[in-house]
C-alpha cells in the first residue's frame, strides 16, 4: 500500500471560506489530474489550507506536485460490488472533519459515485465536473449510473458546451442544469533556449531538424495510432523531420510496436511522462493532436499559451477553442488527407500562416482560458453551494 498524506487545515481557515476536496481516481499523469493539481495549488496560494485532494486508488505520479500536506488516499477496493462501503465511510469522515461548509468536487464517473455516497445525509455540498465525452463510460449500465448520480449531485459542471450538451442528452437532465466552466491554464513561463537545446541533444535531433510533437496520455481515445499511420508519408516529404510523443499510458507498447513495423524507429521518439512539457512546446514546430474524442484538452491550451502552432481534430470544443480555425488548424475530416495538411504547415507560406495563428492562439488563451478566470468561476460555485444558493 502506498503511503498517503493527510490534509489538516486550521479551524480558522475552515470557518472563513468553503473547504474544497477534489475527488479523483488518482493523480497519475493526465490532463484532468494536472488540472486538479494546478487548481489545488492555486487555490491554496490564494487561501492557504483551503483545498485538498482525495485519491480513490493511489496517490500517483503527480501527487508530489501538490504543495503541502494536501493529498489523502482512500485505497478503495473499487472492485467490490456495488462499491467499497468502508472507503465511502473513510471519505465521509475525512470530509466532515474539514468543516460544515466542505465541498466535495468530483471528477468523472467513479469519483462522482464515491463523492455522492459520502456526501449523502451530511449536508456537505457536492459539485461534479465532467471533463469530456468519455467513450469508456458508454453503455446502458453506466448511463443509468450517470442518471442516478446526476440526481444525487448538487451542481453539475462541464468543461465545454459540447460536453454539457452530451451530458444533458445522456443523463436525462435539462441543459440549464449543467453549468459550463471552461478549463483554464496558467500563463506560459518560457523554459528558455538552453532547455530546448538540451531536448535536442537528448533525442539526437539536428539543430535544423523539424519537430512534429504531441503531448497526452497514450490511450486509444487520443488517436496516436492514427497519427503513426500517416507519419511515413509526412517524413518522406520532410527528410529532416522527427515526431516526438510526450506521455505514457496503456497503449504505449502497442504504439511502439507499430512504430517499429512502420520502420520509424529513428524518426519517432517516445519521451514518456515528463514534467518539463514547457520546453517541448517551445521545441515543437507543430503540435498535432489526432484525438477521437475530447472535452477541452489541457495540452492544447498549454501548447497555444506557449505560442506553438497547432493542428488538431475537429472534436469536442477544439474548433471553438481555435476560434473556428483562426487560432490554429483543424485536421481534415478524411484522415487520408492528414499527411498533406501536416506537411503544408511546415513549408513556406503555410508555415508562416501557422506562426501567425500561433500568436493569435497565445492571446486567445490569455483572454479566454486563463487559470484565474476558471478559479474565479469555481469559487463562485463553491460559495453558492456552501450558502445553499447554487
Amino acid at each position: 500500500m502506498e503511503a498517503c498524506r493527510h490534509a489538516s487545515p486550521s479551524e480558522e481557515h475552515m470557518a472563513k471560506i468553503p473547504q474544497v476536496c477534489h475527488v479523483v481516481i488518482s493523480l497519475n499523469h493526465g490532463g484532468l489530474e494536472k488540472l486538479v493539481v494546478d487548481w489545488t495549488n492555486a487555490r491554496n496560494r490564494r487561501q492557504p489550507g483551503s483545498t485538498a485532494v482525495c485519491c480513490l486508488d493511489v496517490a500517483g505520479d503527480l501527487a508530489g506536485d501538490v504543495l503541502g500536506d494536501a493529498v489523502f488516499c482512500l485505497e478503495a477496493r473499487r472492485g467490490r460490488f456495488p462499491w467499497d462501503m468502508a472507503a465511502v465511510t473513510r471519505l465521509r469522515t475525512w470530509a466532515v472533519a474539514r468543516g460544515a461548509t466542505t465541498i466535495l468536487h468530483s471528477h468523472n464517473l467513479a469519483a462522482q459515485q464515491y463523492a455522492a455516497l459520502a456526501a449523502r445525509g451530511t449536508g456537505l455540498g457536492h459539485l461534479h465536473t465532467e471533463h469530456g465525452s468519455n467513450v469508456h463510460v458508454a453503455g446502458l449500465k453506466n448511463i443509468l449510473r450517470h442518471r442516478l448520480l446526476a440526481r444525487a449531485t448538487d451542481l453539475l459542471v462541464a468543461v465545454s458546451g459540447d460536453t454539457a450538451r452530451r451530458m444533458a442528452a445522456a443523463w436525462g437532465v435539462r441543459a440549464e442544469q449543467v453549468r459550463v466552466i471552461p478549463n483554464g491554464v496558467a500563463p506560459h513561463v518560457p523554459a528558455g533556449d538552453a532547455a530546448v537545446a538540451a531536448l535536442r541533444r537528448e533525442f539526437g535531433v539536428a539543430e535544423n531538424g523539424i519537430v512534429i510533437g504531441t503531448v497526452g496520455r497514450l490511450a486509444t481515445v487520443k488517436g496516436f495510432d492514427r497519427l503513426l499511420e500517416f507519419l511515413p508519408a509526412v517524413l518522406a516529404q520532410i527528410p529532416h523531420a522527427v515526431c516526438v510523443l510526450v506521455g505514457d499510458g496503456p497503449e504505449r507498447a502497442t504504439l511502439e510496436a507499430r512504430s517499429r513495423q512502420l520502420d520509424l524507429d529513428d524518426r519517432v521518439h517516445f519521451a514518456g511522462f515528463r514534467r518539463d512539457t514547457r520546453a517541448f512546446y517551445e521545441w515543437f514546430d507543430l503540435y498535432v493532436a489526432p484525438s477521437r474524442s475530447e472535452g477541452l484538452p489541457v495540452a492544447l491550451l498549454e501548447a497555444m499559451a506557449a505560442g506553438c502552432p497547432v493542428l488538431v481534430t475537429d472534436v469536442g470544443e477544439q474548433r471553438a477553442v481555435l476560434d473556428d480555425g483562426r487560432a490554429g488548424g483543424l485536421l481534415p475530416e478524411n484522415a487520408h488527407d492528414w499527411a498533406g495538411a501536416i506537411v503544408a504547415r511546415l513549408h513556406g507560406e503555410g508555415r508562416a500562416a501557422a506562426r501567425h495563428m500561433a500568436e493569435q492562439a497565445r492571446r486567445r488563451v490569455s483572454e479566454q482560458y486563463g487559470l484565474a478566470r476558471t478559479l474565479d468561476a469555481y469559487e463562485g460555485a463553491y460559495r453558492a453551494l456552501a450558502a445553499g444558493t447554487a
